[in-house]
């Protein structure tokens, strides 16, 4: 185990910070962060970044400091993370800003003894199209709330400040801080190379506790099965805190049930990873049975920009070989039900905000099409005599149909069109019944004892 070693995931931050520094203040304030526990990893240095360090580059610019050289730690009563162009420092007030790094590495020869930093934060010349480029950079993004006072003038198209050094490149004519981390980090005795992530899993057969405090009489938060790699995130005497990326789930595991665990699968294919918690339906291929039902965890992006989803074994599910239900555009108290009727058709059931089960069925045929609406459910009958005469159509002339002994029949229009087995078809997810959301006898019997009457059901085209 690597002890000593930190990543924040949940900081009791919640999100949209605001970026202080554009009005004269140097630092980020991380309140109301949205979805702390997005992840990013990054291929080409072996890192994450997470929480508000994500947060805080999203809102300024993600390629800013350039890939991360370690994954967060504390440092002198601060959680930082080191980057390869600067370090962000997470304070105990809440606050994000840059290290001052610049100080750290510039030799205090080549510091200016006599500027006046609170008037004139930046007191060398300005001519030549280097410095002009700097100087507009530095002031554009906050001056000296960002970088704090410059250290010396521009020299071979480089400009030293207290928290970074910005370079000017001829050939692109732009502006970049520059690759910085790794010098500084080397006069902290600090090595790149042995700032890895230290990934564990459970040893044995047997499922464990993860608990929220270091302590066997600590309340459990989860239970963790044997073999699922985890983040180490800190240590404690006999115990490991640790933190599943994947499942936004973190806590303290006992040392002795540890083991080291190679990387999960699915770092090969993610660039980025949030939790989530989504159902959809397997619509076969790749070794996934048709119509199964599939738990999503996380859903995130791989390199080519393309979605990437992980299911509850942390199995990477190709994202053309399921349907995955959609975000409604408003969720309801209590129980629902949401139809979405592009095709394959599917059908999610909520309590509140959370999706508890999910399931193809049959929509209306064009002649015949299933309403869109906001409907609730207004009978229920266990076993239906279904004919046409109900709407018209007299037994036994074209296009008539009399069906017997159709099971969990919950009707949510006056006119008929309800959730019911559909015994007399099987092309689940696409057009076939009369207005009607025809389900397996397994999908139709779960809402039948999922709903009752009065229970919304929303159908959205």
């Amino acid at each position: 185990m690597v002890a000593g070693k930190w990543l924040v995931r949940d900081l009791g931050m919640a999100a949209c910070g605001a970026l202080l520094a554009m009005q004269g203040v140097s630092v980020w304030a991380a309140n109301n962060v949205p979805n702390p526990a997005t992840v990013q990893y990054v291929r080409s240095t072996g890192h994450t970044v997470s929480g508000p360090f994500l947060q805080y580059l999203a809102m300024t610019d993600p390629g800013m400091l350039g890939a991360p050289l370690s994954e967060p730690m504390r440092m002198d009563g601060a959680t930082v993370q080191w980057f390869e162009r600067g370090r962000l420092d997470l304070l105990p007030n809440g606050g994000m800003e840059l290290a001052p790094l610049g100080v750290l590495i510039v030799p205090v020869a080549q510091q200016p003894a006599t500027a006046d930093a609170a008037s004139n934060p930046n007191p060398f010349p300005v001519s030549g199209t280097a410095a002009k480029k700097i100087n507009a950079f530095y002031l554009e993004l906050g001056g000296a709330a960002m970088f704090g006072r410059a250290l010396g003038p521009v020299q071979a198209d480089q400009q030293w400040f207290d928290r970074a050094r910005l370079d000017y490149d001829a050939a692109t004519d732009t502006v970049t801080l520059g690759e910085i981390g790794a010098v500084a980090m080397h006069k902290e005795g600090l090595k790149p190379a042995d700032e890895q992530i230290a990934w564990v899993a459970a040893d044995g057969e047997d499922p464990v506790a993860i608990r929220t405090a270091p302590v066997e009489r600590g309340a459990p938060t989860d239970i963790l099965e044997p073999g699922r790699p985890l983040i180490q995130t800190g240590a404690r005497p006999g115990w490991v805190q640790v933190w599943d990326p994947m499942a936004s789930r973190s806590g303290w595991v006992l040392d002795r049930v540890l083991q080291p665990s190679d990387p999960p699968a699915w770092l090969d294919s993610v660039d980025t990873l949030t939790p989530a918690n989504l159902l959809a339906r397997s619509t076969g291929g790749d070794g996934y049975r048709f119509n199964a039902l599939l738990e999503l965890t996380a859903v995130g992006s791989n390199a080519d920009g393309g979605q990437v989803y992980l299911d509850s074994k942390g199995d990477v599910v190709p994202s053309d070989a399921m349907r995955v239900i959609s975000k409604p555009a408003e969720y309801h108290t209590g129980r629902w039900i949401y139809a979405e009727l592009t095709t394959p058709v599917i059908v999610t059931a909520y309590e509140d905000d959370e999706p508890v089960y999910a399931a193809f069925a049959v929509k209306g045929e064009p002649r015949y099409p299933t309403i869109p609406g906001n409907w609730s459910i207004l009978r229920r009958v266990a076993n239906e005599r279904m004919h046409s005469d109900t709407i018209g159509i007299p037994l036994g002339s074209p296009g008539s149909w009399d069906l017997k002994n159709v099971l969990w029949t919950q009707y949510f229009t006056g006119d008929g069109a309800s959730i019911h087995y559909n015994y007399w078809r099987a092309n689940w997810g696409y057009a076939g019944s009369h207005g009607c959301l025809g389900m397996n006898l397994e999908d139709s019997k779960w809402f039948w004892d999922f709903a009752t009457i009065g229970t919304p059901v929303i159908i959205h085209s």
